[in-house]
This record gives C-alpha cells, sequence and structure tokens, in this order.
C-alpha cells in the first residue's frame, strides 16, 4: 500500500491545512462577519426555502399578528394562508401570520430566527413548537453553523457546556469555508415559497394520498389550550430534566418574548405513534422549563381522533411526524379558534 504522504513536506503541509481549517472560523470572526441577512441567503434549500426566511426576518410589514416558530411539523399543522384567512375572517381585516421555520430546528435555532425577526419587527403573538417525540434531539441543533458564526451572540451561549461549545465551534469549522466564500462572492437568493408543503399536504403514510375529512369533537377547541401543569401531560422520556440544552432555550424564547411584551404559546402536534393514547406525551419537563403561567397549545389523540381505527389514523399522516392536509384540518379545527382567543388577549395586551 503506498504511503499517506510521500514526503515530510507533504505531511506538513496537510497538517498545517488542518490548522488552518480548523482555525477558520476563529479567524473569521475577527477579520469580520457578513451581515445576518447575507447568513440566511447562504441557507441549503434542504432545511428551508431560506428566501421566505430572509424576507421574512429583514423585509415584509414589520408588524405582524401572529408569528409561527418551528420546523416542518408546524408548518405542515398549520399550511401557509391557512391561519391568515381564519384570523382575518374573525377579526374582519386582512390577518398578517409570519412564518419562521426551517427544517430539523431545534430550540436553539429557533431562538436565532426570533431574536433576529424581533430586532426589526413586532408581533402580539408567537406560537412556538415543541421537540419532536419521534426523533427526539438533545444537544446542538443539526447544522446549527447556518444560523450562528463564531464570536456572535456570546451573552446567549455564556450557560453552555464546554462540551456544548465544543459541539457548536467543530460544525462552525465544516461551515467555515462556505462563509468565508460568502464573504468574497456574496449569494443570491433562492426565489421560492415554502415548497415543500405542496408536496407533503397531499402524501399519506404509504404514498397515496386518500382523502379523509373527519369532524372534531364539539368544545375540544376550548380546552386544547392547558396550563404547563396539566394532568393530561405525560413527560415521555426516562431523564427529561437532563435536556439542560433544549430547556436553555426554550427559556430563553421565552424571555425574548416577554422582555418585548409579546405573548407566546408554545404547540404540541400529534404524531403517528400517539395513537389512542389519551395523554398529551411530551418529551420535556415544562415545569421546570417555563413559569407556571405558560399556556400549551395541544389536544391527546384519543381526544381528536376518537375510536377511529389504525387504518383510517394513518389517512392523517405523511409520515411518522407529520400531518397531511386531512390531519391539519381536523387539527386546525380545534387549534385555529383557541390562537384566535389567544390572539385577542394579546392584542388587548400589546396595546
Amino acid at each position: 500500500m503506498a504511503p499517506a504522504f510521500h514526503s515530510n513536506r507533504s505531511a506538513a503541509a496537510f497538517a498545517l491545512f488542518l490548522i488552518l481549517l480548523i482555525s477558520l472560523p476563529a479567524l473569521l470572526g475577527r477579520l469580520g462577519l457578513t451581515s445576518r441577512k447575507e447568513l440566511y441567503k447562504a441557507i441549503s434549500p434542504t432545511f428551508g426555502a431560506n428566501s421566505a426566511i430572509e424576507q421574512t426576518i429583514f423585509a415584509g410589514p414589520l408588524q405582524s399578528d401572529v408569528v409561527i416558530l418551528g420546523s416542518s411539523p408546524a408548518i405542515c399543522a398549520f399550511p401557509p394562508g391557512a391561519l391568515d384567512k381564519y384570523l382575518g375572517s374573525e377579526l374582519r381585516r386582512k390577518a398578517v401570520v409570519e412564518y419562521l421555520i426551517l427544517q430539523r430546528s431545534g430550540p436553539d435555532k429557533l431562538f436565532l430566527m426570533l431574536k433576529d425577526y424581533l430586532s426589526t419587527h413586532d408581533t402580539k403573538l408567537i406560537v412556538a413548537e415543541l421537540p419532536w417525540r419521534t426523533y427526539a434531539s438533545y444537544g446542538p441543533s443539526v447544522d446549527l453553523n447556518t444560523l450562528l458564526r463564531f464570536g456572535e451572540l456570546q451573552g446567549d451561549l455564556a450557560e453552555l457546556t464546554p462540551a456544548d461549545r465544543l459541539r457548536i465551534y467543530s460544525e462552525q469549522t465544516v461551515s467555515a469555508p462556505r462563509q468565508l466564500l460568502n464573504d468574497l462572492r456574496p449569494n443570491g437568493s433562492f426565489v421560492g415559497p415554502y415548497d415543500d408543503v405542496d408536496r407533503s399536504e397531499k402524501r399519506g403514510m404509504d404514498g397515496p394520498f386518500n382523502p379523509d375529512h373527519a369532524t372534531a369533537p364539539a368544545g375540544l377547541a376550548r380546552s386544547c389550550i392547558i396550563p404547563i401543569s396539566s394532568r393530561r401531560i405525560k413527560v415521555v422520556e426516562p431523564n427529561p430534566t437532563n435536556d439542560y440544552y433544549n430547556a436553555l432555550f426554550y427559556t430563553k424564547i421565552c424571555s425574548l418574548a416577554k422582555s418585548r411584551g409579546i405573548a407566546i404559546i408554545f404547540a404540541s402536534f400529534p404524531e403517528f405513534g400517539d395513537y389512542g393514547t389519551p395523554d398529551i406525551p411530551i418529551n420535556l419537563s415544562l415545569t421546570s422549563t417555563f413559569d407556571s403561567g405558560q399556556k400549551l397549545l395541544a389536544v391527546s389523540a384519543a381526544d381528536l381522533f376518537g375510536n377511529m381505527s389504525k387504518a383510517r389514523f394513518r389517512n392523517f399522516f405523511r409520515d411518522d411526524v407529520h400531518l397531511n392536509a386531512n390531519g391539519a384540518q381536523l387539527f386546525d379545527d380545534v387549534a385555529f379558534p383557541a390562537i384566535c382567543r389567544e390572539y385577542e388577549k394579546a392584542a388587548q395586551d400589546h396595546e
């Protein structure tokens, strides 16, 4: 087998290259960073429609009514245009609902998007997604480097453990060459809306989409906003209090909203694994993360779907964690009136 390096000089050159690569995030931080607007342009379409996110955060109406903050389950549960239409009909005026959505986002990404948005915009109500349960993730989000570069927001990261800081820096090392290229040649925006929604709305668990309309039980819309101390909530992870990282950023999201006088509710969406359960499963210790007055938008699978068969239950999901058009319509029949009531309360307090 041929040697890895043909000379000491080539080995030394490779070692210097690795040192440069590892130190590049810190070097770029000292040389100066491009604007965060340019950072959003560099997000791969794999993680979301960056042109839509960029325009939401850095352009558009300076005042919105509601902000939906989350990842793909949130945009599948609340298809763009649906809440605007419902809220507008109730308010008898045009309603402005903005989406801050990135695929596979944890609370660290949600916090960064919200912080950027609120630096130039205002809103009355935030509906923020709680973590996925089927594919629970602990620690820094996948590709957190898409929204965070070395040297940014040091005060917000001061409470992280050395291990989490190292994990974040390792991701920033991977993205640093792309950042350097962005400094030399600014990005253009990818044009397009949240196109993943169109592909997912009409999809079933097994591929084909089977239209299925179910009616939510009467009165459920009035009982789906619950306190985080509700006995209906069941913590499903064995050691949820050890999830320090996620809890820290959810606390920061709440603090950021409340510092601006903005109401916030968190939402838990049905997942396929919830079939038949009368509980509301959550994989985060809510009582140790939020204050006692925090509200949660959630409904159990048993209450929402009733006693339908598991075969029919499949018609309401596109996969394990995403509702399709059938599921979104059923969930929204319950969620939209509740969000509208919370909005009206928030609007009065906001004035």
